[in-house]
């Protein structure tokens, strides 16, 4: 039997670890800009668009805006499987 974890000490580990995660990306941007720099090109410009596409979704899903909005849910299932 699986012993399940305290929810704040879990709660605590994972702020932590999306905290290095976001550092991560800083670092990761940075770099990325940094190549920019040294050879411009529209290839370095579409995976940034795609980043930013992913990351935006995350912090809809996060904040709750957008389709992700209380009032943009539906309660019927059926409606949800369209």
């Amino acid at each position: 039997m699986k012993t399940r974890k305290n929810p704040i000490a879990e709660y605590k580990r994972l702020t932590a670890e999306i905290a290095m995660t976001i550092k991560d990306i800083q670092t990761g941007l940075h770099h990325h800009a940094w190549q920019q720099d040294a050879d411009p090109s529209w290839g370095l410009v579409g995976d940034l668009g795609h980043y930013q596409d992913q990351l935006k979704e995350v912090a809809d899903q996060l904040n709750q805006r957008g389709e992700y909005h209380p009032d943009n849910r539906s309660t019927d299932y059926r409606e949800n499987q369209r």
